[in-house]
């Protein structure tokens, strides 16, 4: 039986002016793989990277389009720690690479959620990242608008009814391409997302001091962190344990907090059954409110 082939880089590919993928055959470790040191077009580094979810892709993205529109220059990619085993890496990886962005950017989705019958913001995601200067109107009435050099752009102050259909018009959008790809006039419809789903919350054991609090919907972080404070765990007979305040766990877009324990568990058994107090007050990012439980 042949041996199974050796974790690698399958592809590299520019997929816009500043942001190149590379996707491996398996899945790689995402803390080693996010080092933006371990990749480099011309010996130079993107400013970031990040992994996708399934941990077999690797957005790179650069300063400027000059360091990615190159002819004939060597992209290079250091050995990457697998996920399965961060002592196995995959292949050092070289290519003769050359790009030009020759795509005109678009509008890809159009997000406006709300809890109630009007909608004060709408996120706008572009096809790739979008230089400044572009002209919004929404329903014929102007906004202004700011990428940040971003695909993304989340426009607030607005009063949008729920109940209705709505129009964006975009004008002049241009992506960071050396010679910038300008589409002069777009135009999407949408709707607005009615939601008014109460959050939940789970907690379960992580490690011997922390209790890992699990949201089902993206949460208000304030809302969270001033509820869940020291006084919030009990012991069996809820009895006061001390513990310092939720904090929450990066990329877990708000879903996720740690609560560190910080009094002495362990003193007489190696197990102990806590209660964690769920308290009102806390909210999703819009304004939906977790029933208070224990």
């Amino acid at each position: 039986t042949a041996a199974p082939a050796a974790p690698a880089v399958e592809s590299v590919s520019a997929i816009n002016a500043t942001q190149v993928e590379v996707d491996f055959s398996v899945a790689v470790d995402k803390t080693d793989a996010e080092i933006a040191t371990h990749y480099a077009i011309d010996d130079v580094n993107p400013q970031t990277v990040g992994l996708s979810a399934d941990g077999k892709t690797a957005t790179l993205t650069f300063a400027s389009a000059s360091e990615v529109e190159v002819s004939s220059k060597v992209l290079e990619v250091e050995g990457i720690e697998t996920a399965e085993d961060t002592l196995v890496k995959t292949a050092v990886f070289t290519q003769v690479f050359s790009y030009e962005d020759k795509v005109k950017p678009e509008i890809v989705s159009l997000e406006s959620v709300t809890a109630s019958a009007t909608a004060g913001s709408l996120t706008i995601t572009a096809s790739e990242p979008i230089a400044a200067g572009s002209t919004l109107k929404i329903d014929g009435v102007n906004y202004a608008v700011n990428f940040n050099g971003t695909n993304t752009a989340t426009v607030t102050g607005l009063s949008l009814d729920a109940a209705k259909a709505h129009t964006v018009e975009l004008l002049n959008l241009s992506d960071k391409a050396t010679t910038a790809n300008v589409t002069a006039y777009t135009t999407k419809s949408f709707n607005v997302t009615v939601d008014a789903t109460v959050p939940t919350a789970t907690v379960s054991a992580q490690g011997d001091h922390h209790i890992l609090v699990t949201f089902s919907k993206s949460m208000d972080d304030t809302s969270v962190t001033t509820a869940l404070v020291n006084g919030v765990v009990k012991s069996e007979s809820l009895g006061a344990v001390a513990s310092n305040t939720a904090v929450a766990v990066p990329g877990s877009n708000n879903t996720k907090y740690v609560i560190e324990v910080t009094d002495t568990l362990y003193a007489t058994t190696d197990s102990r059954t806590l209660h964690v107090v769920l308290p009102t007050g806390m909210t999703d990012k819009l304004g939906n409110k977790l029933v208070a439980s224990t």
